[in-house]
């Protein structure tokens, strides 16, 4: 039951317009929908990976981390509920929106939205890079392992078991 790998992250923005060249032309990433208030864009083999909010805010708004199936989701909440730690259920419908089968959302510590989901989808098409890159599978690698500094609570280390991983 323990966090396997980060599924995706939601960043806020006061326009779009800068993400439609920055995130594939220097990020390497590839488009995959717009409406006129959000921008997603895959960078493996994943439906969507980073999901651009356009809200008039700035930074990290959600960070969705992924557990192994539906078991490992539920063992998760009652262990953080046992904890103390307030769990609220993610709705179809926001499950879809973030192309998984499932999910919770908690808060840590510092107030950041935390959301755990399972069964992320898995594109058909293979990734398709917006500029030359170096593909590297993010569920495996540096953005698929939490690193939680000394400084943070334990929460995340303790309750989800996440592993500490530095890549250099």
């Amino acid at each position: 039951m323990r966090v396997e790998a980060l599924s995706y992250v939601r960043a806020r923005a006061k326009d779009l317009g800068d993400w439609a060249s920055f995130g594939p032309g220097l990020l390497g990433l590839q488009r995959v929908d717009k409406s006129s208030s959000t921008m997603a864009f895959r960078m493996d083999d994943r439906k969507q990976r980073i999901i651009i909010n356009a809200d008039g805010g700035e930074g990290i708004d959600v960070f969705g981390w992924e557990v192994k199936d539906a078991a490992a989701l539920e063992a998760l909440a009652a262990r953080l509920e046992a904890a103390g730690v307030k769990v609220a259920r993610g709705t179809r419908a926001l499950a879809d929106e973030r192309m998984v089968k499932d999910l919770m959302m908690v808060n840590d510590p510092l107030g950041n939205r935390l959301e755990i989901v399972h069964g992320a989808a898995v594109a058909a098409e293979p990734f398709a890079p917006g500029r030359p890159i170096v593909i590297a599978n993010a569920g495996g690698l540096a953005l698929g392992r939490m690193d939680w500094p000394r400084s943070i609570p334990r929460f995340p280390r303790r309750l989800t078991s996440a592993r500490m991983a530095w890549l250099v």
